[in-house]
C-alpha cells in the first residue's frame, strides 16, 4: 500500500512539473509576443485593425499540446493501475498481454489471464477477428501473527485481435492452463 502511495505521489509530482514547465514556456512566449508587437491606438492604426493572428505562436495550440501531454501521462498511469492487484483499484478493466505466433498451417494466440475461471472465458472468431473476453477474480490472503490481510482483483476485459489471414473457426481449439489461454487457429 505504501509503494502505491509513493508511486501516485511521484506521478503527481511529474504532472505538476510538466504543467509548470508548459506554464513557464507559455508565459515567456506571451512576453516575447507582447514585446515584439506593441499595440498602439492611434488614428493611423486603430485597435480593430491589429492582426491578432500570428504564425509564430498560437495559445490554443499550446494548450492542445499541454492537454495531449497530460492525457499521455494519465493514460500511462491508468495502464499501470490496471495491473495492480489492490482493492483500491477494484473495477478497472484488465488488459492481458497477448502473443500471436504464425506457423505454416495455423496461428497460435497465447493470452495471460491469471485468476480467471475457465467457465468465464469466451473466445470467438468472426471476419478474421479473434475476440477474447473473460472475468477475473483473483484473491490473495495472508495470515501472520493473528492479522489477516486479504487482497482481491476483480475485473473484466475484452480483446479483439485482427488476424493476418482467414482461419477455420470451426476447427479452433482452446486450452486454459496455469493462467494462460492458448488458442490454436488452423488457417483456411
Amino acid at each position: 500500500m505504501k509503494t502505491i502511495l509513493i508511486i501516485i505521489g511521484i506521478i503527481l509530482l511529474i504532472v505538476i512539473c510538466v504543467q509548470s514547465y508548459y506554464t513557464y514556456k507559455l508565459s515567456k512566449q506571451v512576453q516575447r509576443l507582447s514585446a515584439s508587437k506593441a499595440i498602439t491606438t492611434t488614428e493611423s492604426q486603430p485597435l480593430s485593425s491589429f492582426n491578432w493572428q500570428t504564425d509564430k505562436w498560437n495559445p490554443f495550440e499550446e494548450f492542445q499540446k499541454l492537454q495531449n501531454e497530460m492525457n499521455s501521462i494519465f493514460g500511462q498511469f491508468h495502464s499501470h493501475l490496471n495491473n495492480t492487484p489492490s482493492t483500491i483499484f477494484k473495477g478497472f478493466n484488465f488488459h492481458p498481454t497477448i502473443d500471436l505466433k504464425e506457423e505454416k498451417d495455423r496461428f497460435i494466440v497465447k493470452a495471460d489471464i491469471p485468476g480467471a475461471d475457465e467457465s468465464s472465458i469466451n473466445v470467438t472468431v468472426e471476419d478474421q477477428q479473434l475476440k477474447i473476453s473473460a472475468k477475473t477474480n483473483k484473491k490473495h490472503e495472508e495470515h501472520s501473527g493473528g492479522v489477516l490481510r486479504s487482497e482481491r482483483f476483480i475485473g473484466q476485459f475484452e480483446r479483439i485481435i485482427t488476424l493476418p489471414s482467414a482461419v477455420n473457426a470451426a476447427k479452433m481449439t482452446t486450452e486454459y492452463k496455469n493462467g494462460v489461454l492458448t488458442v490454436n487457429l488452423p488457417k483456411s
